[in-house]
């Protein structure tokens, strides 16, 4: 099974979006 570089691309992208957000997020939950 051979995976599209372009899901690969996709999968980082999100990853990278989506880690600071939830840091972000733990942040201020726990400022609180």
């Amino acid at each position: 099974m051979q995976i599209p570089v372009n899901l690969i691309i996709v999968i980082v992208l999100v990853d990278n979006v989506a880690s600071p957000q939830a840091q972000a997020e733990a942040q201020s939950y726990s400022g609180k």
